[in-house]
C-alpha cells in the first residue's frame, strides 16, 4: 500500500512538470527595465548590442506566471525586438535546461545581485554575469573561452565588467532564495525568469505547479484512505 502511495505522489510530480513545459505561450516584452540597456560585446558566442534586463507578460501561463515580471536573456544566438510580441513560448524549470549545479550558480547570482541593481549599468552588469555563468561557468567575464564587455568601455577593467565580476565572485556564497524558470523559444530568445523561495539546494526543488499537485494527490489520496477506513468501521 506505502508503495502504491508513492507511486502516486510520483506520478503526479511528473505530470505536473510536463503541464508546466507543455503549454504554448505569447510572450510580450514591454520594455527595458531600465533605460535601454547598455552596447555590449561578446564572444563565444558573438553578440553586440544591448544588454540588460527586460519587463513583460506571458500569456497563456497560469499563476504565479500571469503578471507583469522582470527577465534576463539566456540566449545570445538569437534575438528579439524590444517592445514586441512572440508567440510558440514554452515554460520550463532551468534544472531542465541547465542541469541542477549550474541553474544553483544562476539563482544564487540572481537571489545576490538582483536586488541591488537599480540602473541600467547594473542591469548590463547582471546580463554579462548570466551569460558568463552559461557560456564560459567561471567568475570572471574577461577570462575562460568567452569574453563578455561592455563595448562602450571596450575593456575588462570598465565599471560595468569589474560590476559583473562582483556579482559573480559575492555570489558564490550566497544561500540561494529562489526557483528558476526558463522562457524557451524554438525561433526566439529564450528568457529566465524566477520566483521567490529556493533554498540551499534550489534548482532540483518542484516547481510551484507541481507541489500544488502532488499535495492535490496526497489529499486526494487522504482522503480516499478516510472513506475505506470508515466503511470498515
Amino acid at each position: 500500500m506505502k508503495l502504491n502511495k508513492l507511486r502516486l505522489v510520483a506520478a503526479a510530480v511528473a505530470l505536473s512538470g510536463a503541464a508546466v513545459s507543455a503549454q504554448a505561450s505569447t510572450l510580450t516584452f514591454n520594455s527595458w527595465t531600465y533605460g535601454s540597456g547598455t552596447a555590449v560585446d561578446v564572444t563565444a558566442p558573438t553578440y553586440l548590442g544591448q544588454g540588460g534586463s527586460f519587463n513583460g507578460t506571458v500569456s497563456l501561463a497560469s499563476a504565479p506566471f500571469n503578471t507583469t515580471f522582470n527577465m534576463y536573456c539566456v540566449e545570445l544566438t538569437q534575438g528579439i525586438t524590444v517592445p514586441g510580441t512572440f508567440t510558440g513560448y514554452t515554460v520550463v524549470s532551468a534544472t531542465s535546461q541547465y542541469g541542477a549545479v549550474e541553474t544553483l550558480q544562476l539563482a544564487k547570482l540572481l537571489t545576490h545581485a538582483n536586488p541591488l541593481v537599480t540602473n541600467a549599468v547594473q542591469s548590463t552588469a547582471l546580463q554579462l554575469a548570466i551569460w558568463n555563468v552559461i557560456y564560459d561557468n567561471d567568475l570572471s567575464v574577461s577570462a575562460g573561452s568567452g569574453s563578455f564587455f561592455d563595448s562602450a568601455a571596450g575593456g575588462a577593467s570598465s565599471t560595468t565588467e569589474a560590476l559583473a565580476n562582483s556579482f559573480l565572485s559575492d555570489s558564490s556564497a550566497t544561500l540561494n532564495n529562489l526557483q528558476l524558470f526558463v522562457l524557451k523559444s524554438a525561433n526566439n530568445q529564450d528568457q529566465l525568469i524566477w520566483l521567490a523561495g529556493g533554498g540551499p539546494t534550489a534548482g532540483n526543488i518542484p516547481e510551484p505547479t507541481s507541489l500544488a499537485l502532488a499535495f492535490g494527490a496526497l489529499g486526494a489520496l487522504g482522503f480516499s484512505t478516510r472513506r475505506r477506513a470508515l466503511k470498515k468501521a
